[in-house]
């Protein structure tokens, strides 16, 4: 009889056949499905890592793979090796329930209903009752979120009934914190409270895994709704309360759910550096899990509090991380609400026209979900963006039919601010009506008495209701309204009022305490007594704590000084020590090529003219003398170079490397070819540079020995913080001979080591080096 009812209610859902459910997936995957940016863990790998494992209990593995999707394919993998492998239908319907769910989280609402209508579909034929009521409930909150709140209701009332039937007490509790939350949105604190007392009546003493899980939503639900009403202190314990149990049993869902309220407690109360600390928990927590429609919120949670903070740049930042989630899954609500909050950032910022048009766009997506609170709250946002600029008699429009919706839906605190909105709205229209001041400007009333009866019914409801912040703002109003008018009695009596009022914020604490003493004592004197005592008390201990925070705030300024100072000292120590380190090389450098290298050079002129006269027993003698004069000035070049401070950069140490290219390339019948892709006059370490320069020489040197080819070709690059060095030749190396012969390879593999780099070769079509270098190590 329940399927039949649920088959009523739910045409929206129903697939004409499962292979429809499947193709639609299929197909979706095909179109958005990207690959894992490199270095993640993908889930084929944690597939691959499931097949390769003996796996001993098949539904606990599967649900863990469902925690770690990003793709619905992968949901599709995993239920089909369910189907294979599971024993009993539980099985596979709690993975389906499962999977239904992670398609909410990442946004794939209507898979999600189509799923959970095949899980019911299954339930129904095999018997397991518990998975027709969990479809039931699936579906009731994505019908919740389309609005439509009396089909969420009727498939809650199926769930509750088919649970009663069978006394399962944590599904109960469940099904009621959901009927629960369908009250608070209807507008019905007070019943919702009262269900979630028959929810937690069904607390056992000793709860399973299952029952701690749902008894936590329940004062989570509970909390919410006594926040709503202002019970702060209520809120919070019922909060603890959840927060305890999840961590109990480790449920990340519910504890992300949880800290996440926290916050709005302390965001509530203006404790915003705790409240941004619980919004920045639970995000962790939900980008973990990989729920991005969680996210989503989280960040729009964060960007209210910068907002509260006025740091405007930063909470637009916040709304648009929400806002870019939302729309990548099409969450229309939660992209309507991140344009109202980006336009009051604007209109905070006196960018009017801007506000303006983002709170447009806020009612454009808002007015099709038939959410009307939020419809309400943008009319009021358009209705003050159009008081900024002037355009009144549209304002006049718009915040009447915000009001009028205020009253329908009969929310007093919005309709107290919009009557505040609209006298502030008639206050400059009868400045309009020059001369005429009881004049009415298209309907509009304008005259004092009107615009002042305005302010004293918006202040009567705002106190009527208890609400302080629109009874300050109906006052705040009200002391420029009659300083604006020359009347300074009233004025004078408004901003008494403000300030008692205001004080009284800050003093309810004290009076409180006051309270507490007049009904332990009896008689005035020792009330007066008690008082003066706490008075002076208080005094007392607020002057400890200022000396007591004057003498760290002193200690430590004077600390940061000391620090600063030594730190600049050392910088400049440092700077004057590379300084004088610069100097010396380059002195050096200048004394090497003056002095040393002019005797070399004379040394290589004398040898080879004593070559000319030495006699044929003697020229083999001169010859090499000669050329060891000739290597000498070389390695003295190179030296100098390696020395010379003005010669730190990659431009230097590109043209040094080219230099010896054309020599070498005029002195053989090899080709040679030199490309750079470093970035020009980047600075680079004199140690790397040399080691850079004598691989390349020894490599290029050892390549016209030993290779026998036709051309050799070179490259060098820099990928961050490194370079790169690759030198090949076409040659046909012989690998005995590149063993035995002395090429050089251990001394540049030492040299590339000693730069923070590494070193290999290899014989493919030629003889290949490639060698990398810190450029700074």
């Amino acid at each position: 009889m329940i399927r039949r009812k649920v088959t009523l209610l739910l045409p929206l859902f129903r697939p004409a056949h499962l292979v429809v459910v499947i193709f639609c997936q299929v197909f979706f995957l095909a179109v958005t499905h990207a690959q894992a940016p490199p270095g993640q863990i993908t889930f084929k790998d944690h597939w691959a890592a499931y097949q390769d494992e003996e796996v001993v209990n098949v539904e606990e593995s599967l649900t863990r793979l469902i925690g770690k999707t990003r793709f619905p394919e992968d949901l599709e993998v995993i239920l089909a090796e369910a189907r294979k492998k599971c024993t009993g239908d539980s099985c596979t319907h709690r993975l389906t329930h499962l999977s239904a769910g992670r398609l909410v989280q990442l946004g794939e609402v209507e898979m999600a209903g189509s799923m959970y209508y095949v899980l019911f579909d299954m339930a129904s034929t095999s018997g397991l009752t518990v998975f027709q009521g969990k479809a039931l409930l699936g579906l009731g909150e994505l019908a919740k979120e389309r609005g439509e709140h009396s089909l969420a209701q009727s498939l809650t009332d199926s769930a509750l009934m088919i649970y009663r039937n069978t006394n399962d007490s944590a599904n109960i509790i469940y099904t009621l914190v959901e009927q629960a939350q369908q009250l608070r949105d209807d507008g019905k604190p007070d019943s919702a409270l009262g269900v979630l007392d028959r929810a937690l009546h069904f607390r056992a003493n000793e709860m399973s895994h299952e029952m701690t899980t749902a008894v936590s939503s329940a004062y989570s639900t509970q909390g919410r709704l006594h926040r709503s009403a202002g019970r702060y202190e209520e809120a919070y314990e019922s909060y603890r309360q959840a927060l305890d149990l999840a961590m109990l049993v480790d449920h990340e869902t519910q504890i992300a759910v949880v800290t996440n309220n926290l916050g709005n407690i302390a965001h509530t109360q203006g404790l915003y550096d705790q409240a941004l600390q619980y919004y920045y928990q639970s995000l962790e927590i939900k980008e973990r899990l990989g729920n991005r429609r969680s996210a989503a919120l989280a960040h729009h949670n964060i960007g209210a509090v910068k907002y509260d903070l006025e740091d405007y740049p930063s909470a637009m930042e916040s709304f648009g991380l929400s806002n870019a989630i939302a729309e990548e899954l099409s969450y229309e609500f939660l992209q309507a609400y991140n344009a109202l909050r980006i336009g009051n950032c604007h209109r905070a910022q006196t960018a009017h026209s801007e506000a303006l048009q983002s709170h447009l766009k806020a009612k454009k997506l808002a007015t099709p979900l038939q959410q009307k609170k939020l419809v309400l709250e943008i009319n009021q946002a358009i209705g003050q963006d159009l008081i900024s600029l002037e355009r009144h008699q549209e304002a006049y429009v718009i915040l009447q039919d915000a009001l009028a919706s205020s009253i329908e839906l009969s929310l007093k605190p919005e309709q107290a601010a919009i009557l505040i909105n609209l006298a502030e709205l008639y206050a400059d229209l009868y400045d309009q009506s020059d001369g005429d001041k009881s004049a009415k400007t298209e309907n509009v009333p304008v005259s004092l008495a009107e615009i002042e009866a305005q302010l004293q019914q918006a202040y009567a409801m705002s106190k009527e209701q208890g609400n302080v912040e629109n009874q300050l703002l109906a006052l705040k109003t009200m002391r420029s309204f009659y300083k604006r008018y020359d009347n300074p009695r009233a004025q004078s009596q408004a901003l008494e009022d403000y300030a008692i009022l205001r004080d009284s914020m800050y003093r309810s604490e004290r009076t409180q305490a006051i309270t507490e003493w007049e009904t332990k004592y009896k008689t005035a004197e020792q009330d007066k007594e008690i008082l003066s005592l706490e008075l002076q008390s208080q005094k007392e201990s607020s002057q400890k704590r200022l000396w007591r925070w004057l003498t760290i705030a002193t200690l430590i300024f004077f600390g940061l000084l000391v620090y600063l100072g030594n730190q600049l000292q050392r910088q400049r120590i440092n700077k004057q020590r590379a300084s004088e380190r610069e100097q010396f090389r380059s002195q050096l450098s200048r004394d090497l090529h003056d002095e040393v290298g002019s005797t070399l050079t004379g040394l290589a002129m004398q040898s080879e003219l004593l070559n000319d006269f030495s006699s044929e027993k003697d020229k083999a003698a001169t010859e090499n003398l000669a050329k060891m004069s000739r290597q000498a000035m070389q390695s003295m070049r190179d030296t100098v170079w390696a020395i010379d401070s003005r010669k730190d950069n990659t431009s230097d140490l590109i043209d040094r490397m080219r230099d010896f290219t054309a020599e070498s390339d005029n002195l053989s019948h090899q080709s040679i070819s030199l490309r750079s892709k470093l970035k020009e006059h980047r600075k680079i370490h004199p140690k790397t540079r040399q080691n850079v320069y004598l691989v390349y020489k020894e490599a290029i040197t050892n390549a016209l020995k030993h290779s026998g080819g036709s051309e050799i070709k070179a490259i060098i690059k820099d990928e961050g913080a490194m370079l790169h060095l690759t030198i090949q030749d076409n040659g046909k190396p012989d690998p005995q001979q590149i063993k035995t012969s002395g090429l050089g390879l251990q001394s540049m593999r030492q040299r590339a080591e000693e730069c923070g780099g590494s070193f290999e070769y290899k014989m493919d079509g030629g003889f290949k080096i490639s060698a990398s270098f810190l450029v700074n190590p």
